[in-house]
């Protein structure tokens, strides 16, 4: 972005918001808007931070540019342009990684309502259901970035990550790249548009290491003391209903515990 009006029309085109929606939001006419994005017509200060507002804009940026041009205090979802012959356009993500000079990366596998599906599709050329990328930048502000459709999950993700490591190393930035396969309630949440920043805050918390979670290191942990034969069922019954909060149906802890007791 090299000015102010390209980052607007970025912000609007990247959060999915029409043009005519965010000139009534302003009390604007489309034409209005239309101008001042194409450098035909100027808006008051008060308007802009007021548009600011609306699109997750830093406001300090209306008058510096050296700041992060985004701010926000809640999740900023962003959707990937889709092209007819092109397919999927992963330049949003790119631009943010652009804009910071570290930030961290995560893959959203998504989990269905079947442990067995989950596992098939593993040993499948397809891999992993990837739903979404989340991305945390330099100054804490948590972007969800997913395909508009409802549900769609991505491609080309490896070649994505290939990409995100290249312009790290061009431009000596930080870019940490994680996977995570979500707990079920959040994937549901995600696919509703329902989830909100502290899921996602929860969500890292939770993260002890690339991918691995404290509830599955306690489920390690247990699994080892069925082997041995010296379970605690109290504590066996505290982590299965924790698992339950999380979305996993019973009878599919029920299969991850067979499974994983198998000699």
């Amino acid at each position: 972005m090299q000015n102010l009006k390209e980052l607007i029309k970025f912000a609007r085109e990247s959060q999915g918001v029409r043009q005519a929606a965010l000139a009534r939001q302003l009390g604007l006419s489309q034409a209005s808007l239309s101008q001042y994005e194409n450098g035909q017509a100027t808006l008051s200060q008060n308007t802009l931070l007021k548009l600011a507002s609306c699109l997750n804009i830093n406001p300090a940026y209306l008058s510096d540019a050296s700041v992060n041009p985004f701010k926000s205090s809640e999740i900023i979802r962003m959707y990937f342009p889709e092209h007819i012959l092109a397919g999927m356009d992963y330049s949003t993500l790119e631009d943010i990684v652009e804009l910071n000079s570290s930030l961290e990366v995560t893959f959203l596998i998504a989990t269905s309502r079947s442990v067995k599906i989950d596992s098939m599709i593993s040993r499948t050329i397809i891999g992993e259901f990837t739903l979404g990328v989340l991305l945390q930048d330099q100054d804490k502000n948590i972007y969800l970035f997913r395909r508009k459709r409802k549900g769609a999950y991505l491609v080309g993700v490896l070649n994505l990550q290939a990409r995100l490591r290249e312009i790290a190393d061009r431009d000596g930035k930080k870019v940490t790249i994680n996977t995570i396969r979500l707990p079920r309630a959040l994937s549901r949440k995600i696919y509703d548009l329902s989830a909100a920043r502290s899921d996602f805050e929860d969500l890292l918390h939770k993260r002890v290491g690339k991918g691995v979670f404290k509830e599955d290191l306690a489920l390690e942990a247990v699994i080892e003391e069925i082997r041995e034969g010296a379970f605690d069922p109290i504590a066996l019954w505290r982590l299965l209903q924790g698992l339950k909060a999380q979305g996993l149906d019973i009878e599919d802890i029920e299969e991850i515990l067979r499974k994983r007791n198998e000699p």
